[in-house]
């Protein structure tokens, strides 16, 4: 539990990272597609969303996700 005197600045270092990942990830993404090619970015791109399309479904807390939440579940 973060005290509530330091918890702003906790959640901005939070922020901080999330919005530094994705500008990292649009550097390395632009450098590998500039390395490899298109293609081969569309081809690897293609294959993790197939990858996680697979695996996420069968994880337990992703099928159960929005059960009694009033989002459509069964609330079981």
């Amino acid at each position: 539990m973060v005290p509530s005197e330091v918890l702003g600045r906790t959640l901005s270092v939070g922020d901080f990272g999330s919005f530094a990942s994705i500008l990292a990830g649009l550097v390395v993404g632009g450098l590998r597609t500039a390395s490899y090619g298109v293609g081969q970015a569309y081809l690897r791109v293609g294959a993790g969303i197939l990858v996680n399309s697979l695996i996420l479904p069968s994880l337990p807390d992703f099928r159960s996700f929005g059960r009694g939440l009033g989002m459509g579940g069964s609330g079981r």
